[in-house]
């Protein structure tokens, strides 16, 4: 080793230690499914007012035939973790409620029934029956290891890794600035016309992922490629949930098919809904133009 110039090998080395080959490799992966992506994304930090970058946005684009367009948006980070990190698993009481929590922005985020009731958007377009965040296995915990010494005894210790929290922490800020971006951008250019974004926040990790949970009177360790992690965030006024997939880079190619099967499903649900985003975004039009009016 050159302590004042690296190497050939050595940049190949480092480069390998990195995420950078982990983005250059899923990109494909994701065009393959018809998504543009985007590497290296810029957005601000709400709250430092700095401006970041997350890995990879990929996004579609899927005109109905109500003209109402719907795009998903995968916000994804990708990580070299070393160390195998662990999910606790956990078991809900209602998972169907968890659809509430999936992330959408847009016209409309409700819809104005035939019998003038208000239902959000995903409440109406019955998401507890067609979003992954109701099914399966999913944590609100999870660790990775680190080596320690003390008195000469060396010996592994399982703690929140700050490189790992601060993955969570972004993406919930680029999330939080991309909704805000669109909800400031859009506008209602006639009744006949409606966009929804979905957002899919999403962690890819080149190394181990795996699951554990207590079970008579056992620690159980099993080997995964995709869990869900549900994280609850204090904000002003409000909690808020947000849900991240946690996917193995070998289990992307599968994930993904999870996930155009899941949007296909979400858009075929607005045929025949002409009638109801009509009757939405003409009350919308006209209570933006009555402001004495409460809005929706």
């Amino acid at each position: 080793m050159n302590d004042n110039k690296i190497d050939k090998k050595e940049i190949i080395e480092a480069i390998e230690e990195s995420g950078y080959l982990i983005e250059q490799r899923v990109v494909p992966v994701f065009n393959s499914f018809g998504f543009s992506v985007n590497s290296n994304e810029i957005y601000t930090d709400f709250e430092t007012k700095k401006t970041r970058e997350i890995d990879i946005v990929a996004y579609d684009h899927h005109l109905t035939n109500n003209d109402t367009l719907i795009v998903p948006k995968l916000l994804v980070e990708c990580e070299n973790n070393k160390q195998p990190v662990v999910f606790f698993k956990d078991t809900p009481l209602n998972p169907f409620m968890f659809h509430l929590d999936a992330k959408i922005s847009g016209i409309p985020k409700f819809i104005i029934t035939s019998k003038g009731t208000r239902k959000s958007f995903n409440d109406f377009m019955n998401l507890e029956m067609k979003h992954h965040y109701c099914w399966e296995s999913f944590s609100t915990q999870y660790c990775s290891f680190q080596i320690t010494e003390k008195r000469g005894i060396k010996k592994w210790m399982a703690l929140h890794p700050e490189n790992q929290h601060n993955t969570f922490e972004n993406l919930i800020k680029c999330l939080d600035y991309k909704i805000n971006e669109h909800e400031s951008s859009i506008q209602i250019v006639s009744d006949k016309y409606s966009e929804i974004n979905l957002y899919y926040p999403i962690i890819v990790f080149q190394g181990d992922l795996y699951e554990s949970y207590f079970k008579d009177g056992v620690t159980h360790l099993d080997e995964i490629n995709h869990i869900k992690y549900r994280k609850k965030v204090p904000k002003k006024d409000y909690v808020d949930t947000y849900h991240f997939d946690i996917v193995t880079e070998r289990y992307l190619d599968e994930f993904l098919k999870l996930m155009d099967k899941e949007i296909k499903t979400i858009v075929s649900k607005f045929v025949g809904m002409q009638p109801d985003i009509e009757r939405t975004l003409k009350t919308i039009i006209s209570e933006n133009q009555n402001p004495k009016r409460n809005k929706l």
